[in-house]
């Protein structure tokens, strides 16, 4: 199991960091149709970066659907890149931090602890 809890946390972690590489390379796109979304994503190490971060996170997330409940599992990655990312976008890309998306954090880590055994 803990093999298993390792591989949670490392998908946590780099679901979550692909997202936040992913939001930072695509926010100096501006405006353009699906074409510049493909060329400028191809062309920006951030997002090539958060690519790589989400294979990663898959790899880590198939090792530990192996040997952990999807009820259980499911709850804790959702909870935590959610938690992650909000921290990561408020400190690291300058994102407002509402009382409404502490109460939204709140309200999922409770839901974990009420969801899981």
């Amino acid at each position: 199991m803990t093999a298993t809890l390792f591989f949670l946390l490392i998908t946590v972690l780099c679901v979550s960091a692909a997202n936040l590489f992913l939001r930072y390379g695509m926010a100096r796109l501006g405006r353009g149709g699906f074409v510049a979304v493909i060329r400028h994503a191809i062309k920006t190490p951030w997002v090539l970066m958060g690519g790589f971060l989400y294979a990663i996170s898959m790899v880590a997330w198939l090792a530990t659907l192996r040997d952990m409940q999807l009820g259980l599992a499911y709850p804790v990655y959702f909870g935590g890149s959610f938690a992650l990312v909000l921290l990561g976008s408020v400190f690291l890309l300058g994102e407002e931090l509402t009382w409404q998306r502490l109460v939204g954090v709140a309200a999922i880590f409770a839901g974990i602890l009420l969801a899981t055994p």
